[in-house]
């Protein structure tokens, strides 16, 4: 990492003492605003660190985009990279281009970044702000993931897991998601879980595999919840629980936001109390207590079919 107290050090040596105070105390500002990025990372998505920022920064008092402003001189932090980068991505603060987006990734891994290195394996993945390379792709989550970094390590193993860049090696994709999920990527954790429940590069074992979607529920990934719930709602490696399935179920729904999936179900010619059910997401399809069912005079079956099958499609878009 570069020295944040550089981050300003152009300074006209002709400038007020006001001035330099001003520049102290934005120094100060871009240097907890590194700190809460690298922080995000641990846990959160590019653009959710950005709304941190953002909320810091007005906490602060300070026009996010005049810190941006300044941040765009600084060419030795790779974190600064790595925020101009998101911004850039996202059109926060700047216009979005996804061709300045990758140059700034590009940037903060030349200065060794294991994130940087990673997003720009993102970048060659997606193709965002470059022609798409499946192989370039693998070769930059590879070598973060050889830094630690843990989402690297978690691309590797969806890479072998599907043939992406690489020749598909279930065993060895295996292996990254655990690397993965040992420095705490919640992701990683989840796969392993379904690793081990079908038994994908790895001996099937149900029970692990239940460890592993706690671990990833544990975490706040809100599948490993979902698949938590279904482990004790059915018995599947845990002895079967309904109360723990219910609760779980419940900590899914707290985190998840669904008021753009049901907009289907108002033109779907269902029972109205059943309808309310669902628009109102009381419950995951799969848990609607029979008592909520003693209301509802006549359910079409083929309808009903329909419904969950919809919900099933939209929960994992």
């Amino acid at each position: 990492m570069s020295n944040y107290n550089n981050i300003f050090e152009k300074i006209d040596s002709s400038s007020e003492d006001n001035n330099l105070q001003d520049l102290s105390f934005l120094n100060e500002i871009v240097k907890e605003m590194c700190k809460l990025y690298n922080e995000g990372l641990k846990c959160k998505n590019s653009r959710s660190i950005l709304e941190t920022l953002e909320q810091f920064l007005l906490k602060k008092k300070q026009n996010p985009v005049n810190i941006i402003d300044f941040c765009l001189d600084d060419q030795t932090n790779p974190t600064i990279q790595l925020v101009l980068a998101s911004c850039y991505r996202y059109g926060k603060w700047v216009e979005k281009d996804d061709h300045k987006a990758f140059n700034y990734y590009q940037k903060s891994a030349e200065m060794g970044d294991a994130s940087g290195i990673c997003n720009v394996g993102y970048c060659y993945d997606e193709g965002i702000g470059v022609e798409k390379d499946e192989y370039k792709a693998f070769i930059y989550f590879k070598k973060s993931a050889e830094m630690g970094n843990a989402y690297g390590a978690f691309n590797v193993g969806n890479c072998y897991n599907h043939g992406i860049g690489v020749y598909k090696d279930e065993h060895k994709a295996f292996i990254y998601y655990q690397k993965s999920a040992e420095v705490g990527d919640a992701r990683g954790a989840f796969s392993l879980g379904a690793c081990y429940r079908t038994g994908n590069g790895v001996e099937k074992d149900e029970h692990k595999a239940f460890i592993y979607y706690q671990k990833s529920a544990e975490m706040g990934d809100t599948s490993g919840m979902s698949l938590v719930a279904e482990c004790y709602r059915n018995g599947i490696g845990i002895t079967r629980d309904l109360h723990k399935a219910k609760h779980w179920y419940q900590r899914e729904k707290d985190l998840t936001s669904v008021a753009n999936k049901c907009d289907w179900l108002r033109n779907i010619e269902i029972d109205d109390n059943l309808k309310k059910i669902l628009t109102e997401n009381q419950y995951q399809l799969s848990w609607i207590p029979y008592d909520d069912f003693k209301s509802i005079k006549k359910i079409d079956l083929l309808r009903l079919n329909y419904c969950m099958n919809q919900i099933i499609i939209m929960k994992n878009l």
